[in-house]
């Protein structure tokens, strides 16, 4: 499966947009991640706030509910297979952070420009809002 995808794209910007104009950073403007995508056929994507906070330990479990839910908050990752089309990119999570995309498909609508690759998600409810995703990557 040659794909123009394949590699590793370092993220430059992730920014949500509603439907009325309002423009947010669901993982801070100070933003972090990485996007692989393989010649077999998986990809895995992870970013976060480059602001999350430390856990008071390094024990893995021993962290409070609230410091779970912040850290939670901040980062976003999934893998699994994909399919390239056209002008979208399917992922088909088999893993992820937030358990209700493992299983479902996510289409993404992508450009590739050369070494600039622009994601978008369809509208998602987030926070009680259907908006879209605008994501920027470069290849790394």
């Amino acid at each position: 499966m040659s794909s123009p995808l394949v590699g590793a794209w370092k993220l430059v910007t992730c920014e949500r947009r509603s439907p009325d104009g309002d423009v947010s950073y669901p993982y801070g403007e100070d933003v972090t991640g990485y996007l692989l995508y393989t010649d077999s056929g998986y990809m895995s994507a992870s970013l976060m706030d480059n602001r999350r906070s430390n856990m008071p330990t390094d024990d893995l479990r021993a962290a409070s509910a609230a410091e779970k839910a912040a850290a939670s908050d901040t980062h976003l990752s999934y893998s699994g297979r994909y399919e390239l089309h056209e002008d979208r990119v399917v992922h088909h999570p088999e893993v992820a952070s937030f358990p209700n995309w493992v299983g479902r498909a996510q289409e993404r609508l992508i450009e590739l420009e050369g070494d600039t690759l622009s994601i978008s998600t369809p509208p998602l409810l987030v926070d009680g809002v259907e908006s879209r995703t605008f994501l920027v990557w470069t290849r790394a």
